[in-house]
């Protein structure tokens, strides 16, 4: 018997159908996402990538807006150009590390720094601001400012033993 007449059903040449009251589910079907077992393998919407595919990102047909700057990141949709947590890259946080306001602009980290660092490597996603320019010899009150000859950094100033 074929309730649905797509030659799979209940003793038919073809074989038995999962849903015999469907046409578009069979063996011979090909699985699209819309959340049934369309080619009857005991698997639902096994082919698609809900991780990454920009057009079924964390279920079925829920798309990313690719043209404003949106991609599928770990089956949500994430603006690249501003998202902290994936700056310019699928899982590619920008540094919390001394970070007064952690932000991405235009797919580059951003953040401003906490009062006394900077980021004298240019790298704030990796290390943020790194840098204690209140204590720090060789960058002391900003980056690249080194204190010569005996003096040290001390909040931020290079002064002498005994000054």
């Amino acid at each position: 018997t074929d309730n649905d007449g797509d030659g799979y059903g209940s003793h038919c040449a073809l074989g038995d159908d999962c849903d015999d009251n469907n046409i578009y589910v069979n063996p011979a079907a090909t699985e699209t996402c819309d959340g049934l077992d369309n080619d009857c393998d005991g698997a639902v919407d096994e082919s698609f990538d809900f991780y990454s595919d920009n057009n079924n990102c964390g279920f079925c047909g829920v798309a990313c807006n690719v043209g404003q700057g949106f991609q599928c990141c770990f089956s949500q949709c994430a603006q690249l150009n501003n998202d902290v947590n994936n700056c310019g890259a699928c899982g590619a946080p920008c540094s919390v590390n001394h970070i007064a306001l952690n932000t991405c602009t235009g797919g580059q980290c951003t953040g401003t720094c906490e009062i006394g660092f900077d980021d004298c490597n240019v790298n704030k996603r990796t290390d943020g601001c790194e840098t204690n320019i209140l204590s720090d010899n060789n960058n002391c009150g900003a980056c690249g400012n080194v204190c010569f000859g005996g003096f040290f950094c001390d909040a931020g100033f290079c002064v002498g033993h005994g000054t």
